[in-house]
């Protein structure tokens, strides 16, 4: 119990400093046009405004040479979009001495039912986190390490209001047990038949 107080204290810290970090780039970049970056390259980490007009820190992950967009993963958030290079701007040195407030992981024994996940997946996680994160606590669970082309991840169960979000994903259809065959594999299955 007191592990668990200061692990909330903890993340109650790196919030706050999240936070003062987030209020420093607005102020620092506001009006900020003139400030442009021309080139860009994978691994790159710059500033990049988002949906929001607001202003994160990001790092390129794909760019050619003459596109007027490139693909980012915002380093605070941990989501990836295609924006337009005028919408990115240089990291400003007193950015860099905050640390990164996300860790890449993967959901823990789940698997997408094709290739790749599909959209409704990607939104009934969304639901069950982002949306649902206001004042909703979220516990993420490291059940084991995977080995991928970049290195490792945590493998994580996602749980919120008591609800395993990787169990709820395998009982909507939405993604398969990893290993295992059960009911809602064959409904999985079928699914990528019809398609």
């Amino acid at each position: 119990y007191a592990g668990a107080q200061t692990m909330h204290a903890g993340a109650q810290t790196m919030y706050a400093g999240a936070q003062t970090m987030h209020a420093g780039a607005q102020t620092m970049y506001a009006g900020a046009q003139t400030m442009q970056v021309s080139t860009f390259a994978p691994g790159d980490v710059v500033v990049a405004s988002s949906d929001d007009q607001s202003w994160y820190r990001a790092q390129v992950i794909s760019y050619a040479q003459g596109d007027d967009c490139v693909l980012l993963c915002y380093l605070d958030y941990g989501d990836c979009h295609r924006i337009g290079t005028h919408m990115i701007r240089p990291l400003l040195p007193q950015l860099m001495d905050y640390p990164v407030y996300t860790v890449p992981c993967c959901l823990a024994d789940v698997v997408p039912c094709g290739l790749t996940w599909d959209p409704a997946a990607t939104k009934l996680v969304q639901e069950h986190t982002f949306e649902a994160g206001q004042g909703i606590p979220l516990s993420a669970v490291i059940s084991s390490y995977v080995e991928t082309e970049n290195g490792k991840l945590a493998a994580v169960t996602l749980s919120s209001e008591g609800q395993a979000i990787n169990t709820l994903l395998i009982k909507v259809g939405l993604a398969l047990q990893q290993g295992k065959t059960t009911p809602a594999t064959l409904k999985c299955e079928e699914q990528q038949h019809e398609d």
